[in-house]
């Protein structure tokens, strides 16, 4: 039955279940009291039982307009059948439409039962006492034991009560013990099966981790391990590849940083040209020109044999920086005897460095490599000075000149490996090139040879190095264990 805004009923019916025909007038009547009850509950909805005096459940509620949910267009009342909520057969169920009974929020009842003693007052004052949403107690009633329960249910509070015979529990409780046992045991079995195949899995891949661990102990880094699963095992397994492959990337990066050190020293050596030689001869053109009374001949050849001596007397990479201005003093010695007054040299160097360690033959192709491609270009007064800083932990080198300077690309070019071979060729091993290269693969590529220079200013040679004051740290350093 639905009754709108504006008082018009409508019905519809089932006639073959309904025993009185719905009128007009009975329709609005029931429609009326069911309008009011829902009033009185103050819900959206109210579960009650029939209006007409009938075995049936009665649904009242208001319909809304979609278009706005709080605007109610009427009222709907649905009356049910009861057996729709009878209908719990089931072939494992102790439940049965006997023994049911439906109350409503208000203790109305909704569904009657067939069961005789639900209807005794003392009993159903009883349930009605019980509190929460789930209750149950044991009553004896004409010599047979009953297990009675009720379920409160939410939101719509009804109490649905159910009443089973103990015997009935009793005769299947023998039953459930042994279906219990029989679970049970399925159970255990199971687990047990269960439990040696993941062992014997795990086992199994564990061993196989194992093996591959072993290749690698043996020095085989290209060896790889499937990915078994997600599990721990297979994550391990991950990381293991991951490892094995950054450990592959190391070896091999060391390998090469040592063959490419290797590959700058053999220039430095190559650039000795048998010293030992070259020593010996040099000593003879000495005594040549001092029987022939040739002084200046004579002191260039000295300078010459003591920048030999050095060579030849090298016992590490590096040496102080002492040392290092003494070879080079040896040098301009050589250079000025050729180049006369247009060529001169000037030194500020902090003393404090003069007893720190550097690599051997670093500033000579520096200071080379100015008189030749910065000052003899210009062919002009060359003033070249020699600096030595140091900024914290930091020591400065640096060779300034004043000659014709150079861009930037020229810069990349002298710094480049095919560069400086096409530019300057037989320079190759001993150029500015090894002496940066030398530098990096000692101590990293945080130093090293910089330049600033541009066209027509001069040049800035800067060597930057660590502050070693011990040979022990700077040789540590070339073997590449502080890197």
């Amino acid at each position: 039955m639905i009754k709108s805004n504006k008082g018009t009923v409508y019905w519809w019916e089932d006639q073959h279940y309904v025993k009185n025909d719905l009128n007009i007038r009975s329709a609005s009547k029931i429609i009326n009291q069911a309008e009011t009850g829902l009033k009185q509950s103050g819900r959206e909805y109210a579960w009650t039982s029939s209006f007409r005096g009938e075995e049936e459940v009665s649904l009242t509620r208001y319909f809304i307009n979609l278009g706005h949910v709080n605007e109610h267009l009427g009222t709907v009342v649905i009356n049910m059948d009861p057996n729709f909520f009878r209908n719990l057969k089931s072939d494992i169920s102790f439940i049965s439409p006997d023994n049911l009974m439906i109350l409503n929020q208000n203790q109305q009842v909704l569904v009657k039962s067939s069961l005789q003693l639900l209807e005794q007052k003392e009993l159903f004052d009883q349930i009605q006492t019980q509190s929460g949403s789930l209750n149950g107690f044991i009553r004896k009633i004409n010599g047979q034991s009953y297990l009675i329960t009720q379920e409160k249910t939410n939101p719509s509070g009804w109490r649905v009560i159910c009443v089973i015979p103990l015997t009935i529990l009793k005769d299947h409780s023998r039953l459930l013990q042994w279906i219990v046992i029989v679970i049970s045991a399925l159970a255990i079995l199971i687990s047990v099966a269960i439990s040696w195949f993941l062992s014997a899995r795990t086992t199994k891949n564990i061993k196989l981790l194992e093996r591959n661990m072993r290749k690698v102990e043996e020095g085989d880094f290209n060896v790889r391990t499937d990915i078994m699963g997600r599990d721990e095992v297979g994550m391990l397994s991950v990381r293991f590849n991951f490892m094995v492959g950054r450990i592959n990337e190391l070896v091999n990066s060391v390998y090469k940083e040592r063959i490419a050190k290797q590959q700058a020293q053999f220039q430095v050596l190559l650039a000795q040209i048998n010293p030992h030689f070259l020593y010996n001869t040099l000593g003879t053109i000495k005594w040549f020109a001092r029987m022939k009374d040739q002084s200046d001949i004579e002191k260039m050849t000295s300078a010459l044999i003591e920048l030999l001596k050095s060579s030849v007397r090298r016992t590490s990479e590096f040496h102080t920086l002492s040392d290092e201005m003494m070879e080079l003093n040896n040098y301009i010695f050589i250079q000025k005897s050729g180049y006369g007054d247009e060529l001169r040299v000037t030194f500020d160097i902090d003393e404090e460095l003069l007893d720190s360690f550097v690599p051997h033959f670093s500033l000579q192709p520096l200071l080379e490599n100015a008189i030749l491609h910065g000052i003899e270009l210009s062919k002009g007064n060359a003033l070249i000075i020699i600096r030595a800083r140091h900024e914290k932990e930091v020591v400065h080198l640096i060779v300034e000149d004043n000659g014709i300077g150079m861009d930037a690309q020229k810069i990349e070019h002298i710094l480049n490996r095919d560069g400086h071979q096409k530019m300057f060729p037989g320079m190759s091993s001993i150029g500015v090139r090894a002496v940066n290269d030398r530098i990096q693969l000692y101590f990293g590529k945080g130093y090293g040879l910089f330049y600033e220079s541009e066209l027509g200013q001069g040049t800035k040679a800067i060597i930057k190095l660590p502050y070693l004051t011990k040979l022990e740290e700077a040789e540590s350093y070339a073997a590449g264990h502080d890197r």
